[in-house]
């Protein structure tokens, strides 16, 4: 699965969201792009997502990009990888809230140890899921956690920081009804199962916010994707899911569906929000299918998703 890419590409391409990351990130940005040139490489920076997505098409095309380079978070990424074609060459430079993707691969801002693995260009090719025809990376929710999404980016005037999801969660406590969830696994097909749920989350990586599992055993390069689903609502039932979720031992709940598949459906007749690694998604009803290696990323030499299997302990 691994490979590295040839050395003729001689151009990074840094595109800096400038509402993630902080106000040092521009200097080290900087920095990074003084630690390439020395070693040979042409560096291009752009702010504007519209510029990237053009730059990076003439450079592919050329044979001349070596890395596309999302400086921003997992919504950084997710919207690069949704504006480029497959086989793009792509990296994350981790300055976002969450940084999931970056996490799970083991990506570091060092400036030599990023430059390095730009310059090894070590690539793995991950499968990417489709929600109403948008691509996401690492998971897709539905429900309570969905809900503070959408009230955390309806007030967003720049970067968010992990304080700016504290009034709107405790705002959501208490205001939001947790309406019943209809999915459908295998949606579409003849061995389609249906069920009922209150919280939905279809994973294609084992890693969430908070240090919550609800995708314990995904796989992003196994061709499929993982549901979690939780059947009951409100607070009480919250407070005992949540050190589950955390544990990754929510499939020993008896109100706890986990199923692996390549499409889902979930609909309700109610309103219900999703959201797409962190950033809103829309509304109810969202058709899911999983994408087989459609995400060329860039990995460190020693990332542990190199390894048989990518996240140790976590498969089962």
């Amino acid at each position: 699965m691994a490979s590295t890419i040839q050395t003729e590409h001689d151009t990074i391409l840094i595109a800096a969201n400038p509402r993630a990351g902080s106000r040092s990130r521009a200097r080290h940005l900087a920095e990074l792009g003084e630690w390439l040139e020395a070693r040979s490489l042409r560096v291009e920076m752009v702010s504007e997502l519209d510029v990237a997505e053009r730059r990076a098409s003439e450079l592919f095309e050329q044979r001349r990009l070596r890395a596309l380079v999302g400086a921003g978070g997992d919504g950084t990424l997710a919207e690069l990888v949704n504006r480029t074609v497959p086989g793009t060459p792509l990296a994350i430079y981790p300055s976002g809230t969450a940084n999931l993707v970056a996490r799970y691969i083991g990506v570091t801002t060092r400036c030599e140890e990023f430059g390095q693995m730009l310059l090894d260009r070590h690539t793995v090719e991950l499968d990417a899921g489709r929600a109403n025809g948008r691509l996401f990376l690492a998971v897709c929710s539905c429900g309570f956690d969905a809900e503070v999404v959408r009230r955390v980016h309806a007030a967003r005037s720049g970067h968010i920081s992990k304080f700016a999801y504290a009034l709107p969660i405790l705002s959501a406590v208490w205001g939001y009804r947790f309406p019943e969830l209809r999915i459908e696994v295998n949606a579409g097909s003849p061995d389609a199962t249906s069920l009922a749920a209150r919280w939905a989350f279809v994973s294609n990586l084992p890693c969430y916010a908070g240090g919550l599992k609800p995708g314990i055993g995904a796989d992003g390069t196994d061709g499929q994707l993982d549901l979690c689903a939780l059947s009951r609502g409100g607070l009480l039932s919250a407070t005992r899911y949540l050190p589950h979720v955390f544990l990754g031992s929510q499939a020993r709940l008896a109100d706890c569906t986990i199923r692996r598949a390549q499409k889902f459906r979930i609909d309700s007749a109610a309103e219900v929000p999703y959201e797409l690694d962190g950033d809103p998604g829309g509304v109810l009803p969202v058709e899911i299918e999983v994408v087989p290696r459609r995400l060329s990323l860039i990995v460190p030499r020693e990332s542990q998703i190199l390894s048989d299997p990518p996240c140790p302990g976590t498969l089962q």
